[in-house]
């Protein structure tokens, strides 16, 4: 059991460092996600992301059930359409406290000069 307990946290901090990995330009500077749609070249035209920080906390007490209290603090979704080779559509939406959201950016980049 002891094994098995090991095993799943040794895998669960591998991917949760694999997960912190940003990706970077020829001068290992990061890209940012607007960039990164940008420079898809994947078959898929579509191209989706999303990071969120959500807290829940739940009060333990042995003689007395409480409900939990969870709270979306942030939660970012990124979306991108490639229409064709020189035109692209960006988008990045958050969402605040399931209370307000927030169109943070959204863009159409048309390249005059084929790549």
């Amino acid at each position: 059991m002891r094994f098995l307990f090991t095993l799943l946290a040794l895998l669960f901090f591998s991917l949760h460092n694999l997960a912190q990995l940003s990706p970077t330009d020829s001068l290992g500077r990061p890209i940012n996600m607007a960039q990164t749609i940008l420079n898809n070249q994947g078959n898929s035209p579509f191209t989706t992301g999303l990071y969120a920080q959500i807290d829940y906390n739940q009060p333990i007490d042995s003689d007395i059930r409480q409900n939990g209290k969870m709270d979306v603090h942030r939660l970012v979704t990124f979306l991108g359409y490639r229409f064709n080779e020189r035109t692209h559509f960006v988008s990045e939406i958050e969402v605040e406290h399931v209370k307000e959201i927030y169109v943070e950016q959204a863009f159409l980049n048309y390249a005059i000069k084929p790549q």
